[in-house]
C-alpha cells in the first residue's frame, strides 16, 4: 500500500533505494510514484531497469512489464536516447543484428555506466540541484 506524499518525493526516495541496494523497496516505491503519475518517463525506465539489470531471472510477466515500460518512456520523450538504447538492450540482440558477443558484452557495459550517470543527473534535476549536475557532468567528460 502506498503512503500518500508528493511524486517527487517519492520518486527520489526510490533512487536512493536503489542505489544503497534495496530493490525490492525501489521497486514497490516506483509502483507508488506511477500510481500517482504513470506517464512519468523517468520512473517507468527506473523501474523497468531494476527488472531487467537484475541478476535474477525475472518471471515472464514482470519482464513483458518491464519491456512495455521501456517502450511507453521512449514513446514519451521519444528523443531520449538513454531510453532507446536501453529499450533495445532490454529486448535483446535480434539474431539478424550480428553484435559478435565480445562487442555486445563492451555495449552493454558501457551502457550500464552511462545508466548510472543518467540516473544520477536525474537525482540532481529532480533535486534541483544545477551545480552537482553540472560537476558530475565535467567530472564524467574526464
Amino acid at each position: 500500500m502506498c503512503a500518500s506524499g508528493a511524486f517527487d518525493s517519492i520518486y527520489l526516495e526510490a533512487l536512493r533505494l536503489k542505489y544503497k541496494d534495496s530493490t525490492a523497496a525501489a521497486f514497490e516505491l516506483l509502483n507508488c510514484a506511477l500510481e500517482i503519475n504513470p506517464n512519468d518517463a523517468e520512473a517507468l525506465y527506473q523501474q523497468a531497469m531494476l527488472v531487467l539489470d537484475s541478476d535474477k531471472e525475472p518471471d515472464s510477466t514482470l519482464e513483458e512489464r518491464a519491456t512495455q515500460q521501456l517502450v511507453r518512456a521512449t514513446q514519451l520523450e521519444p528523443s531520449n536516447e538513454i531510453f532507446i538504447s536501453a529499450r533495445w538492450l532490454g529486448i535483446g540482440f535480434p539474431a539478424e543484428s550480428g553484435c559478435a558477443p565480445r562487442v555486445c558484452s563492451k555495449m552493454i557495459t558501457a551502457q550500464r555506466k552511462l545508466r548510472r550517470l543518467a540516473s544520477l543527473v536525474s537525482i540532481y534535476d529532480y533535486a534541483n540541484e544545477p551545480r552537482s549536475r553540472t560537476y558530475t557532468l565535467d567530472r564524467y567528460e574526464k
